[in-house]
């Protein structure tokens, strides 16, 4: 993405119109990934993330990542790790247990 560029996002409606003129349901996806149909909705709402179901979406139309999930998975890992590595850091520092990852 450019710089310049501002993420756009689709919505729920707007993903399952444009796969439905392509002929692809987002069920059709869910088999092919090996994955729960409820899973693959629920990405495509936006309630739930997964990067390798959005990707598989994004597949489908063609579309870049930020131009159908907006700024949901933009910089998310660089942002995570660094934060990640400062709890980790602070509680070795400390003698404090290292809290449980929200990744994990």
């Amino acid at each position: 993405m450019k710089p310049d560029t501002k993420p756009t996002q689709m919505s729920y409606e707007e993903i399952k119109q444009a796969l439905k003129r392509l002929d692809i349901f987002l069920s059709d996806i869910a088999r092919a990934l090996n994955v729960s149909r409820s899973h693959v909705y629920q990405i495509a709402k936006g309630n739930s993330k997964s990067k390798r179901v959005a990707e598989a979406i994004c597949k489908c139309l063609n579309k870049p990542l930020h131009e159908v999930f907006g700024e949901t998975y933009l910089a998310e890992n660089k942002i995570h790790r660094h934060n990640r590595s400062k709890q980790i850091a602070h509680a070795l520092q400390t003698g404090d247990p290292v809290p449980v990852s929200s990744f994990a």
